[in-house]
């Protein structure tokens, strides 16, 4: 099935639990890393859903 011409492609990305580390600075330090790569999918035209992981933190 092809996507209909001219609509961006829609990403969803879940993001928490273990992929934003486990103290304050590495939880930093994620959020701007991915921060920047989601730019750089957004500038591509990409939509961008995120969504949390749901990992320890919500318990």
């Amino acid at each position: 099935m092809s996507k209909p011409l001219g609509k961006p492609d829609r990403i969803v990305v879940a993001l928490g639990g273990n992929a934003l580390g486990n103290n304050p600075v590495e939880q930093i330090e994620a959020v701007s890393n991915t921060a920047h790569a989601l730019l750089g999918l957004i500038e591509q035209g990409n939509e961008i859903i995120i969504t949390h992981g749901n990992g320890p933190q919500v318990g």
